[in-house]
């Protein structure tokens, strides 16, 4: 008798699951220092919404802070705010708009990466993980970023 398995072994996670199972807001490091009253009321104001799951509003908020400001952090804050929206390319490009060379480029390339995974994108998401690691190799995010990339198909 010949059996012939196909598909052995456990199956490996979609995009969608992976990013269910490690998207989260509550680890974000990069916390910008605000500029003026005016800028620390709409800071704060934009921090409750995130808190309270009104994401889309906090993300506009995030977006009118980094234009004001010119500050990077401000922008990953909007584009985690626009993934938790279930807004996965403009959070991308938000992510994509922070300069090279900033600290927050690990953290922006791991919710980048996040983003593709919860459009089921695998290879702009391993794009993304890579680039992460490659920014802080030694980084939190560049250690999660390993996991998942171990369980992309």
């Amino acid at each position: 008798m010949l059996l012939i398995a196909t598909g052995c072994g456990p199956e490996q996670p979609s995009g969608p699951e992976l990013f269910e199972e490690h998207f989260s807001i509550d680890i974000v490091e990069v916390k910008t220092p605000s500029e003026g009253v005016a800028a620390s009321t709409m800071e704060q104001q934009a921090f409750r919404l995130l808190q309270q799951a009104n994401y889309q509003q906090a993300a506009i908020l995030f977006a009118e802070l980094a234009a004001r400001q010119r500050d990077p952090g401000y922008q990953l804050y909007r584009g985690i705010a626009q993934i938790a929206a279930g807004q996965y390319t403009e959070a991308i490009e938000s992510l994509s708009n922070i300069p090279a060379g900033n600290q927050a480029i690990p953290v922006a390339r791991w919710y980048q990466g996040m983003a593709a995974l919860a459009m089921d994108q695998a290879v702009p998401a391993r794009s993304y993980l890579e680039q992460c690691i490659a920014s802080a190799p030694r980084g939190e995010y560049a250690i999660r970023a390993k996991d998942i990339l171990e369980k992309l198909p």
